[in-house]
């Protein structure tokens, strides 16, 4: 019996087209490690039928005590990291996966999407087998060009660069355990060790094979219908955003000023902008919403609308390799000139698009009778926070929690508000503890981040009043 790991809703697809018909079917490991897949969805791929079991690894804590040991080695010399090498990688790893993988087959096939998560250490050293596909259509370039942005790293520390790959298996397809690698296109541009175990075998293709079958299974697993029919003949826009905040490319602050850059821009042409936020974005795009621009939800795949009822115009993504697998648009574009630009090439790319950007917020949820959420980034200082609760209590009475996400992560009250400080990875843990403090008249929670700097006092006075405004439109002026 094959096995399949999975971390992002472009793999579980991939995963059903490719398994789909099979004449034993696979086990299934679902990560929660990128993307939190909910309970209600790991019962609906269950009862697809398409895998003979789905077990769900990397929850939430589960590798805590982990990446804690690991962290305080950011502090030791090479010499000590040498001594130490591959031991806390047996130690934790090790037995964690192999209580997990303990159902499957090691010496039938795996078939993974990436070999840059914890598991890959687990499984490099015990399957025989490891077939390894491409992570997003037509992304190998991609992930070839930088592959320090998010391999193996944790908060703070680039883990990579001191233990791979003398203690722990070489990243992005290059160790040798990895038997096949499957791909959506050929490019000449291809290393010779990827080209020596290549095989090609476009996503497309593959999904079209099962026809409606394979679309049915899709759809049965996200609640989602949209229909554009209702806009008869207004130009429509659809922007497909990135995650380019939580894969390290730019802060969050700097993920706001990007696609509010993007949706500003299509406003110019088109009547109605729809955004589909990237599963894996931490950043809360309702506040982009007004009467032209509509949010959809982030839980679901983009490639599912092409599905429904729904058409555009015209696409626009900053770099997302769902470009390549959209139909539902007329023409697809992609601000980022290639993808084979190295780390700091895309990050100077995006802070010179971005430039000129006003930080302000313009929209805001239009219930003003709601309690609010509001995420700040940064930790001030006792004095600061008294004062912005103060200008909370004065401008916006039903808002509930604030919170700063800094360096300790702990929840409190003062001045009769969930105050709360924590990192930015702590920020929805922190918002879901806000929302079950200010139950169920919790309405929203904005992850825009504001830098404890100069100016910061009036920008927060700006959000507090701008929450009891009247919606507004000035993002599409």
């Amino acid at each position: 019996m094959k096995s399949v790991v999975v971390q992002s809703y472009y793999q579980l697809l991939h995963a059903i087209a490719w398994n789909l018909g099979a004449e034993t079917r696979p086990l299934l490991f679902v990560s929660r490690s990128y993307i939190r897949f909910s309970d209600d969805i790991i019962e609906r791929i269950k009862r697809t039928e398409v895998f003979s079991d789905v077990i769900v690894i990397n929850e939430p804590g589960d590798l805590s005590p982990f990446s804690y040991r690991l962290y305080l080695t950011k502090f030791l010399p090479q010499k000590m990291i040498d001594k130490i090498g591959s031991s806390l990688f047996d130690t934790y790893l090790m037995p964690y996966y192999r209580a997990k993988f303990e159902p499957a087959d090691k010496d039938d096939e795996i078939f993974i999407y990436n070999d840059y998560h914890w598991f890959f250490y687990y499984v490099s050293k015990t399957f025989s087998r490891i077939t390894e596909f491409e992570d997003g259509y037509d992304s190998i370039t991609q992930q070839l060009a930088h592959p320090d942005v998010q391999n193996l790293k944790i908060p703070g520390y680039n883990v990579r660069r001191r233990y791979v790959p003398k203690y722990y298996p070489a990243q992005v397809y290059r160790d040798e355990s990895i038997s096949r690698i499957v791909v959506n296109k050929y490019s000449d541009e291809l290393p010779d060790f990827v080209k020596n175990k290549l095989e090609v075998a476009d996503f497309r293709d593959v999904a079209a094979r099962h026809g409606e079958r394979f679309t049915e299974i899709v759809r049965s697993l996200f609640d989602v219908d949209f229909d554009t029919a209702e806009n008869g003949a207004r130009k429509t826009a659809l922007i497909i955003g990135q995650a380019i905040a939580a894969n390290r490319f730019a802060s969050l602050r700097d993920d706001y000023l990007l696609h509010k850059k993007m949706i500003a821009d299509s406003l110019k042409e088109a009547d109605i902008v729809y955004v589909k936020p990237h599963p894996a974005e931490t950043l809360d795009f309702r506040v982009f919403a007004s009467e032209r621009v509509r949010i959809l939800p982030k839980e679901f795949p983009v490639e599912l609308l092409n599905s429904m009822n729904f058409h555009v115009d015209t696409a626009l993504t900053y770099s997302s390799t769902a470009a390549g697998t959209i139909s539902c648009a007329d023409s697809v574009e992609t601000i980022l000139p290639s993808r084979a630009m190295d780390y700091k090439s895309i990050k100077a790319h995006i802070a010179a698009y971005i430039e000129g950007v006003d930080f302000s917020v313009d929209k805001y949820a239009p219930d003003s009778d709601a309690d609010y959420v509001i995420v700040c980034a940064g930790e001030p200082s006792a004095r600061l926070t008294r004062v912005m609760t103060a200008a909370v209590s004065r401008h916006a009475p039903d808002m509930k929690a604030l919170i700063f996400p800094g360096r300790s992560c702990r929840l409190y009250r003062r001045e009769g508000l969930l105050c709360g400080n924590g990192n930015l990875c702590d920020a929805a843990a922190l918002g879901e503890a806000a929302r079950n403090a200010a139950g169920e008249k919790y309405h929203h929670l904005f992850g825009v981040t504001f830098r404890v700097k100069g100016g910061l006092f009036r920008k927060f006075l700006h959000v507090i009043k701008m929450l009891t405004t009247p919606p507004c439109d000035k993002i599409s002026k």
